[in-house]
């Protein structure tokens, strides 16, 4: 069983967007007779996120600014059993969850109910197979605030899965096939196929190659089909930006390769470095439709109608380094380096005003190091770097520093830096500086 809660105040200049929360649930497990094992577990939350919410209007000042705390809470529940079955073994589990957002312009209940069957057994020797299938309904009922609206306001999707995976050793501790598919029946786009592919040659002890190839897609959303919504862009004429809903929005499609090179050179010591190409096919682009005059209510004033549909196309690559070194038995580095560069491109006929939305806001450079040190008389040490090439906002690179005491396992003590570079930096554009923090965590297990 667990309990915990925080109450945080504002990052922002007039502390609005304040932040308390309360969290509390359990575990259970069961050795059950015939090899069987029952695991049962629940949570409920409750909180409250300080927001601030732009209203427009249709009459001077064509905009509301109000500051509320929103409500939110829910509660959730998994079993899952796990039992021999046919040669092999199968899991089956449920899940249950219910949560209530009010927040503002748009609140929400949603039900979520979810059930999941997998099976996996070997055979001939050499294959190893995963199969499944499940059931998810999921219902909303929303609630919101004009101009703000989903039609219908009430809606309940379903969403059928299938799937199967073998992983096949061709070649005995040398040479692995994995290949298999999902397959999906959503309730926006209907059937979906989704199969995936990976070889991995094991060369010796110290050296691996590996390459993969995978279909993926996003089915739409609620946001694209039934969302519509406006917003103020000019109060002196006055103009307002309005998103219609596009019930013909299709999946949005990936497919992506990799390979790359896996190195032991010494007992303590493995670097893995792998390139990826990634081909975006029907991307969400965001259309200008033809302008108009709205008269009614009065005053008069422009409308910029915009739509979500699949005009864009084009690729992502890169190349990724992770690094795991341990020097001594106490001592561990552990670091990473991430490339990548999007590209993307208009369909003919597109109007899209965001077309390198997506490149602008992932950065090109990531880095990130930790170093973790086991010291005498229950010492440990952490230090972690994270370093972001520019967006719209400026690089940035910051450490947190973890510094802990604990003399069993039963106890610990720990002091905790973040963010420790500056006393504030940006992470994203249309952000809240996120200032340098540190706090105290104790821990105990009975």
């Amino acid at each position: 069983m667990y309990g915990k809660g925080f109450d945080r105040e504002g990052y922002s200049s007039d502390d609005f967007d304040a932040w308390r929360m309360g969290q509390a649930g359990f575990r259970a497990d069961w050795s059950l007779p015939s090899s069987r094992a029952l695991m049962v577990q629940a949570n409920a939350y409750r909180t409250e996120l300080g927001q601030r919410f732009n209203r427009p209007l249709s009459t001077p000042p064509f905009n509301q600014v109000t500051t509320r705390d929103a409500d939110l809470s829910g509660v959730n529940a998994l079993a899952r059993l796990t039992a021999p079955f046919v040669g092999g073994e199968y899991q089956f589990q449920t899940y249950y969850d219910r949560t209530t957002r009010d927040e503002r312009p748009v609140a929400e209940t949603r039900d979520t109910l979810d059930f999941d069957f997998q099976h996996r057994r070997r055979f001939a020797r050499r294959h190893q197979l995963v199969w499944g299938a499940g059931y998810r309904v999921s219902s909303g009922r929303i609630t919101a605030t004009l101009p703000t609206q989903f039609f219908p306001d009430d809606r309940t999707d379903q969403l059928f899965t299938a799937f199967a995976q073998d992983d096949f050793a061709l070649i005995p501790d040398r040479f692995r096939v994995v290949f298999g598919s999902k397959i999906e029946h959503n309730a926006y786009s209907g059937f979906e196929i989704q199969p995936a592919a990976r070889v991995m040659w094991t060369i010796n002890a110290a050296h691996a190659v590996f390459s993969s190839v995978t279909r993926a897609v996003r089915t739409p959303s609620r946001v694209e089909t039934d969302y519509t919504t406006t917003s103020l862009s000019n109060p002196a004429v006055p103009t307002f930006v309005r998103l219609l809903p596009n019930p013909e929005f299709v999946p949005e499609a990936l497919t992506a390769y990799e390979a790359g090179y896996r190195v032991k050179p010494f007992t303590s010591l493995y670097v893995t470095a792998s390139g990826f190409f990634n081909h975006h096919q029907e991307t969400l682009s965001t259309e200008v439709l033809t302008p108009f005059v709205e008269t009614t209510p009065p005053p008069s004033r422009v409308i910029l109608p915009v739509m979500f549909r699949n005009g864009l196309h084009g690729n992502s690559h890169g190349l990724e380094v992770t690094g795991d070194y341990r020097p001594a038995s106490w001592w561990r580095w552990t670091g990473n380096y991430s490339f990548i560069r999007i590209q993307m491109t208009r369909d003919p006929g597109s109007t899209d005003v965001q077309e390198l939305r997506y490149e602008r806001q992932t950065p090109r450079h990531q880095v990130y190091l930790q170093s973790s040190l086991d010291l005498p008389k229950g010492f440990l040490l952490d230090w972690m770097l994270r370093y972001a090439s520019e967006l719209p906002v400026a690089a940035y690179g910051t450490s947190d520093v973890r510094v802990a005491w604990a003399p069993n396992q039963r106890f610990e003590l720990a002091l905790i830096g973040k963010n420790l570079h500056e006393p504030a930096h940006l992470e994203w554009a249309g952000g809240v500086p996120i200032p340098r923090s540190a706090y105290v965590t104790v821990t105990w297990r009975p």
